[in-house]
């Protein structure tokens, strides 16, 4: 809509969103559209390439970042996890949860997402290891909190300029870093968390000085 204001998101870079022509660009071609942030290079690409915008130099940081600091700063990993390995499919990863579901190694927990109870998995991501997931959300979250994590990027997963994105946005290199199976993820050494807490508080603190508290209240006191 005009006027809209874009803080810390990206795209999903699924092909019906980021073809050319898709109502989206329309959007972010509006000049009463703003661009306060992003999540990483390749969404701002993307802008660029099929806006015209190139004089926008937006930000790079995904709200995602600012789990463990601003969102859940309650929580706190177990000193002395329940579990060893826990598997987050994608809502819409239907071959990782068969490939869970299958999966006969007593040390694997299988966790599903909830939408509308974010904290409720948050909380029991405190208790894992070591997380193995399709969603880039429950990548950031864990990450953020300091627990290692491995991108499965099997056949089922989302496009991979999602996660490349999130990656570069915070200068992490992560080109080598997914799995093609779950078994291959959970015999892969676990990588420590590339999201640092001076890169948590760097994000946390420009998303939250960039956002238009005032402007935003005044709209809703009228």
């Amino acid at each position: 809509m005009p006027g809209d204001i874009v803080l810390g998101t990206g795209l999903s870079f699924a092909s019906k969103d980021a073809a050319p022509g898709a109502p989206l660009w329309g959007r972010l071609n509006d000049t009463r559209t703003r661009l306060l942030s992003v999540r990483g290079p390749q969404t701002l690409s993307q802008i660029q390439k099929h806006t015209g915008r190139k004089d926008i130099r937006p930000q790079y940081g995904d709200l995602g970042l600012t789990a463990s600091l601003l969102i859940w700063p309650d929580l706190l990993p177990s000193s002395n996890p329940k579990h060893a390995v826990c598997v987050v499919p994608h809502a819409t990863d239907t071959i990782l949860k068969k490939e869970a579901a299958s999966h006969k190694d007593p040390s694997v927990t299988v966790f599903s997402i909830s939408p509308s109870e974010p904290k409720v998995l948050a909380l029991a991501l405190m208790d894992c290891q070591f997380v193995v997931s399709s969603s880039l959300h429950v990548l950031m979250t864990a990450e953020t909190f300091g627990i290692p994590a491995r991108w499965y990027n099997g056949p089922d997963s989302n496009a991979v300029e999602k996660y490349l994105d999130y990656y570069e946005g915070i200068g992490a290199n992560r080109t080598n870093a997914s799995a093609r199976t779950l078994n291959d993820a959970i015999q892969m050494v676990p990588m420590a968390s590339p999201v640092s807490l001076d890169t948590m508080l760097d994000v946390t603190t420009r998303l939250i000085q960039m956002f238009p508290f005032e402007e935003l209240c005044q709209t809703g006191s009228k």
